[in-house]
């Protein structure tokens, strides 16, 4: 679940880049988990965007339960035709 709270932040970070009928996907992930954490405890996530190439970003990602780090690690985005995306993947 915490890949999936950090998609999230990376997506709001991204979408002043964004025109009408693009998106951003994922395209490369490398995270480490570093402490679980109990199923309904509320978790931070703090990212931040480190390089803008073109139609790539690439992120600085770290996670945290209360004061304590669980997670850390890169993610890159790459800005996609939304509508081409979906004919393909459906």
């Amino acid at each position: 679940m915490m890949i999936v709270f950090m998609e999230n932040v990376f997506m709001e970070l991204v979408q002043k880049y964004l025109k009408k009928g693009k998106t951003a996907v994922g395209y490369r992930v490398d995270v480490k988990h570093l402490m679980s954490v109990g199923i309904g405890k509320e978790i931070r996530v703090k990212a931040t965007l480190k390089e803008v190439n073109g139609r790539r970003f690439k992120f600085e990602v770290e996670a945290f339960y209360e004061d304590k780090k669980i997670g850390e690690g890169f993610h890159e985005r790459v800005i996609i035709y939304e509508v081409e995306f979906m004919k393909r993947v459906l």
